[in-house]
C-alpha cells in the first residue's frame, strides 16, 4: 500500500497510539473475538490495538473490512483516521475526520485533527476557525495547550474573484467536502483575510440563493 502525495502532517507517537501499549495476547484475543462476528464495532478496538503495536497496514485493513458493515461507526472513523495518519496520508486521513463531523458535528478530536492539518496545509483561516471551535467544545481540550491558533496576519487587498459555477452539482458536492461545517462566520473570515474565492463558496453552502450583490457586500463588511 502507498500513501497519495506526501503528507502534510504527521502526529507524534502520542497521538497516533493509546498511553499503554497492548501486548501481542491482547491482538490474538480480540482477534478471536472478531472472527466470531465480524460485523461488530469490535473491528475499532482490534484496528487500535494494531497501530498501538505498529501494525499500521494491519489497522487500516481492519478499519476499512469493519467500516464496511459499520459505516456509521464514528469511533471507526477516528481510528481509520489516525492509522492513515501514522502511515502518512494526511488527504485519506482528512477524509476520514470530514465523515466524522458529518456523522457528529460537535467531535472534538476530529476538530482538533482538522484543525492541524489546516494548520500544516497553511490554511491558517480554517484552522483558526477550528481551533476556536475546539475551544466552545472542549475548553480544556490538551491540543489547546500544547497548540496555539496562527497570530491573524495583517488585512492584505482582495483577492481575484473565483469562477465558483456553483450551478454544477458535482461543483457543489466537493465544496461541502472541502467545508463539512459552515457559517457566515466561517465565510467573513476567509473575506477578511482576501479568500473571496473561499469565502463565495461557504456563502453559498450556507444559502444556496445567497444573491450575487451581497457577496461583495460581505468582503466589505467583513474588512469594515
Amino acid at each position: 500500500m502507498r500513501s497519495s502525495g506526501t503528507p502534510a502532517w504527521r502526529p507524534t507517537v502520542e497521538q497516533a497510539c493509546p498511553v499503554v501499549t497492548p501486548s501481542s495476547d491482547e491482538l490474538s484475543r480480540l482477534s478471536r473475538l472478531y472472527e466470531r462476528n465480524p460485523t461488530s464495532t469490535l473491528f475499532a478496538r482490534l484496528a487500535d490495538v494494531h497501530l498501538a503495536l505498529g501494525d499500521v497496514e494491519g489497522a487500516i485493513r481492519v478499519c476499512r473490512k469493519g467500516l464496511r458493515y459499520r459505516p456509521s461507526y464514528v469511533t471507526g472513523h477516528l481510528v481509520l483516521g489516525r492509522a492513515y495518519l501514522t502511515f502518512g496520508d494526511a488527504r485519506r486521513a482528512e477524509d476520514e475526520y470530514q465523515k466524522v463531523l458529518r456523522l457528529e458535528p460537535d467531535n472534538p478530536a476530529a476538530t482538533r485533527y482538522l484543525a492541524s492539518i489546516a494548520e500544516a496545509d497553511g490554511d491558517e483561516v480554517r484552522a483558526r476557525y477550528l481551533w476556536d471551535r475546539l475551544r466552545v467544545l472542549h475548553p480544556f481540550h490538551p491540543a489547546l495547550q500544547r497548540s496555539a491558533p496562527t497570530p491573524e496576519p495583517e488585512e492584505t487587498p482582495e483577492a481575484a474573484g473565483e469562477d465558483l459555477a456553483c450551478s454544477n452539482p458535482e461543483r457543489q458536492e466537493k465544496d461541502e467536502e472541502a467545508f463539512p461545517f459552515v457559517s457566515m462566520t466561517l465565510a467573513k473570515l476567509y473575506a477578511r483575510q482576501g479568500h473571496r474565492g473561499r469565502a463565495e463558496q461557504v456563502a453559498r453552502l450556507v444559502d444556496p440563493a445567497y444573491p450575487e450583490d451581497r457577496l461583495g457586500e460581505l468582503v466589505n463588511e467583513s474588512t469594515s
